[in-house]
C-alpha cells in the first residue's frame, strides 16, 4: 500500500500528495515545499471513519477544523469512469456520487478482509469455481460459478454439481494467487471529494459468472 491512491491533489497548489499520506493520514509536504515546516500540508486523520465520511461527535480543535476545511477544498482535475473488471495494478478516482463506486462493486468475487487502517476498505479475491469436466455453455464460454463470500456457503458449493444441464461434472475451487502467490487485493476509500480505488495484482483465473 506504499503507493496507494496516487493522484490526490493539494487544495492550493494542485501538486500531488503522497499516496501514503492519503491512506495513512500522515501529513506530507507538496512538491517544492520548504523543508522543516508543515505549512501547506494535508492530513486526512479527521475526515473519515470506517471508509466513509461521517459526522463527528464532540468538539474539534482549531487545527482539526482547519484540516477539514483544507480537505473539502481539494480539487480533482479528472475523474475516471467506473471499471467493473479491473485486472492488474491500477488506480482510479471515481466521482463521489458514483453509485457503483460507493457500493464498492466489482465483477470479480471479492470479500472484505481485515485491514489495519480503518479508513480504508480492503477486499480480497475469492477466485472462481470451475467444472471438473471443463465444460462450456451453448455460446462456447467456459462454465464458471461465482464463489460465495461466506466460508460456510463456499464449502457447500464444493459439493454441488456443474450447473450446465446434462453435465455430471463436479465443481472445484480455483483460488486466486495473482499477487505474488496471494489473492488480488482491492482498496477503497470514500470521501466527499473523491472515491479512491486501487487494485493490486493480476487475476490468474477465469472471470466468475455475475
Amino acid at each position: 500500500m506504499d503507493d496507494l491512491f496516487a493522484g490526490a491533489f493539494h487544495p492550493s497548489t494542485s501538486s500531488l500528495v503522497s499516496t501514503a499520506a492519503v491512506v495513512a493520514g500522515v501529513p506530507m509536504k507538496p512538491e517544492g515545499a520548504a523543508g522543516g515546516t508543515t505549512d501547506g500540508t494535508i492530513s486526512f486523520n479527521n475526515e473519515s471513519t470506517r471508509w466513509q465520511d461521517k459526522g463527528r461527535t464532540g468538539r474539534s480543535s482549531r487545527g482539526e477544523k482547519d484540516e477539514i476545511k483544507k480537505f473539502k477544498k481539494m480539487k480533482i482535475d479528472k475523474y475516471d469512469e467506473f471499471q467493473e473488471w479491473v485486472d492488474g495494478d491500477a488506480t482510479f478516482r471515481y466521482r463521489p456520487k458514483d453509485l457503483d463506486a460507493r457500493k464498492h462493486l466489482s465483477g470479480w468475487a471479492m470479500r472484505n478482509t481485515n485491514n489495519h487502517n480503518k479508513k480504508v476498505l480492503k477486499k480480497s479475491c475469492l477466485g472462481v469455481f470451475l467444472c471438473s469436466k471443463n465444460c462450456h455453455d451453448n455460446q462456447g464460454e467456459l462454465v464458471t460459478v461465482r464463489p460465495a463470500t461466506s466460508d460456510r456457503a463456499r464449502r457447500k458449493q464444493m459439493e454441488k454439481s456443474c450447473p450446465r444441464p446434462g453435465c455430471d461434472g463436479k465443481l472445484y475451487h480455483v483460488a486466486c494467487s495473482g499477487k505474488n502467490g496471494y489473492p488480488v487485493t482491492h482498496f477503497w476509500r470514500v470521501t466527499d471529494v473523491v472515491i479512491l480505488f486501487q487494485s493490486k495484482g493480476t487475476h490468474d483465473h477465469p472471470r466468475p459468472d455475475v
